[in-house]
């Protein structure tokens, strides 16, 4: 009862982690443009155009307020980009902390199961009242 509960745990865990894996994977992958200097260059040639542009729309060329526009479209897409990789980090440590309980738990009992047939292990007054009694007689004839 208590292990298929706990199997079926750890399984929702590792679906967890592995779904939260191609998350971060796919946001590396979106953001691998950003470290890309060739598509830093074009970011910078466009902004650059915009700039330009911008600089005749003050002078009353066409189209008013286009730059202001990119500008904030530029920025609200960058903003949802840093809300969304908090997310995920905050989740990613949620459930690291989850992984990390979950792991100490199995390795005390593991522990346990492995040192069960030592009486001392889990008493420490046992043990000290075998170490006073000394060496059974037949260690100390040998």
């Amino acid at each position: 009862g208590g292990d298929s509960a706990k199997k079926a745990g750890l399984k929702a865990l590792h679906q967890q982690l592995a779904a939260q894996l191609r998350q971060w994977e796919g946001l590396r992958d979106k953001s691998a443009g950003l470290a890309d200097d060739a598509a830093a260059r074009r970011e910078l040639a466009e902004l650059e155009a915009l700039e330009q542009q911008g600089a005749r729309e003050a002078s009353g060329g066409e189209h008013p307020g286009k730059l202001r526009k990119a500008f904030r479209d530029a920025s609200n897409k960058v903003e949802m980009q840093v809300e969304a990789m908090c997310g995920l980090v905050e989740s990613i440590e949620s459930l690291v902390k989850r992984a990390d309980r979950v792991g100490g738990e199995l390795q005390q009992e593991l522990h346990r199961s492995m040192f069960q047939h030592f009486a001392h292990v889990n008493s420490p007054q046992r043990l000290v009242k075998a170490l006073a009694q000394g060496p059974p007689p037949a260690a100390v004839a040998q």
